[in-house]
Formats: C-alpha cells, sequence, structure tokens
C-alpha cells in the first residue's frame, strides 16, 4: 500500500550508507592517484565527487522531507485507490518539499556525469602512463569498444557503460530544459516523470506533457547510480595502487 511504504525509511539508509562509501572510496583512489604526474586531475576529481556526496545527503534528506510532507495525502489516496498501480501526479504548489526535491534531482543529474567524466581521465592516463589530458568523456568510452577504457571497464565492471548511456540520455534531456513532475506509486519515495513541452503548429500555442513512458526515474535509480559510481571509484583506486 501506499500509505506503509511512503515513507523510505530503510531505502534511504542503504543510499545514505552507500554515499558515505562513495566518498570513502574516491578518498582511497585519491591517495593511490596523487603522485603519478596528474595531480591537478586527481584534485578536480575529488573535487567533483564531494558535489556528487554533498548533493547526494541533500537528496537524502530532501526525499525524507517530500515523504513526510506528503504522507497524510498518501493515505488519502490509497484509501480512494487501495492497491492501485497507477503513478499520480503530486502538485509542489502545496508543498514547497517537492519543489527543493526537484531542483536536487537535476543537480544529480550534472555531478554524476561530471565524476564519471574525471574517472575516464584518470583511467586512461594510468592505461597510458601519462597524465591526464585536460579534457576526456566517458562517452568515449561508450562509443568505442576498442578504447582502452573501454577494454577496462568490460572486464571490471561488464554493466557500466550501459548504465552510463541510458544516465547520460537522461542528463541530456535534462540539459536542455525539461520540466521535472513529481509522482507517487505504491512504492517507496517520491519519483520523477520529465515533462516534454510541444509547440501546436495551427495555434503556435506551447503544451507540457507529462512524458512518463519515456522517463520515469525513482529512488531505486538512485541507488543504482551510486553502485554503478562505486564500481567504477574502486577501478580507480585498485588501478593506481
Amino acid at each position: 500500500m501506499l500509505a506503509r511504504d511512503h515513507l523510505p525509511t530503510e531505502l534511504l539508509e542503504t543510499l545514505t550508507a552507500s554515499i558515505d562509501e562513495v566518498e570513502e572510496t574516491v578518498r582511497r583512489a585519491a591517495g593511490a592517484a596523487y603522485g603519478h604526474g596528474s595531480d591537478l586531475a586527481v584534485l578536480q576529481f575529488s573535487e567533483s565527487a564531494a558535489d556528487v556526496t554533498g548533493i547526494g545527503r541533500l537528496f537524502v534528506s530532501a526525499q525524507r522531507d517530500a515523504a513526510v510532507a506528503t504522507l497524510e495525502w498518501a493515505e488519502t489516496i490509497d484509501r480512494v485507490s487501495p492497491g492501485a498501480g497507477e503513478w499520480v501526479i503530486i502538485s509542489d504548489e502545496q508543498w514547497p518539499e517537492l519543489g527543493q526535491l526537484r531542483v536536487l534531482w537535476k543537480a544529480w543529474f550534472f555531478v554524476v556525469r561530471a565524476l564519471c567524466d574525471h574517472v575516464y581521465r584518470l583511467l586512461l592516463a594510468q592505461t597510458e602512463s601519462r597524465a591526464a589530458l585536460r579534457g576526456g568523456s566517458m562517452g568515449g568510452a561508450l562509443k568505442t569498444p576498442a578504447n582502452p577504457v573501454a577494454i577496462i571497464l568490460a572486464e571490471a565492471a561488464p554493466d557500466f557503460l550501459a548504465w552510463f548511456g541510458a544516465y547520460r540520455d537522461r542528463r541530456n534531456v535534462v540539459k536542455e530544459g525539461v520540466a521535472l513532475t513529481c509522482t507517487a506509486l505504491h512504492s517507496p519515495g517520491v519519483a520523477i516523470t520529465f515533462d516534454e513541452y510541444r509547440i501546436d503548429p495551427t495555434t503556435g500555442r506551447h503544451s507540457r506533457l507529462v512524458d512518463s513512458d519515456r522517463h520515469r526515474v525513482t529512488l531505486a535509480d538512485v541507488q543504482e547510480d551510486v553502485r554503478q559510481l562505486i564500481a567504477v571509484l574502486t577501478i580507480v583506486a585498485d588501478r593506481y595502487a
């Protein structure tokens, strides 16, 4: 039932522990990589990781606040439609907590992508025994299976690049200025769907359509994001050790 699961305490505790693990793994990776000729890249990597852990912890807090704020509403929905599985749109006009959560969702897409790019730079530098380049994108490993980083990931984290491709696609949509709508299902936490803006060719008027079938992201997806980050951060730490 929605009311019962609306406070995702256990999942948020798991996510908090995973974010702590990201921080510890980054510390280990940075310590191992520093002094190998890519010190600037290591500092940028560490700063990017601090953005991820900082936004992650704020996200956990905002998820909890949003769930608490809308709990009475969730109980009402559950009584009206017990056992229903449809997504329900939540307006953030009544609950400012939802507006804060939407902003953190957007920030999460950008900081995680940035950290993946820094991971790519360090892995490529280590593989080629040189200092890290000033630029570089994990997209290079995604596009080219023969890329040295792609080869490493295929062996050590075989599902990472598939995850990254889907993640990058969502980030690109957010980058274009998509609107996010808070939604709820009979599962823990407050989720989001991506909205699509369209122009009617006849009237020239703009319309906003909820694009829930194409992009729907839940709290469980964030946990998966963090799991994938831990996997590649561990690779960096191990290869520089």
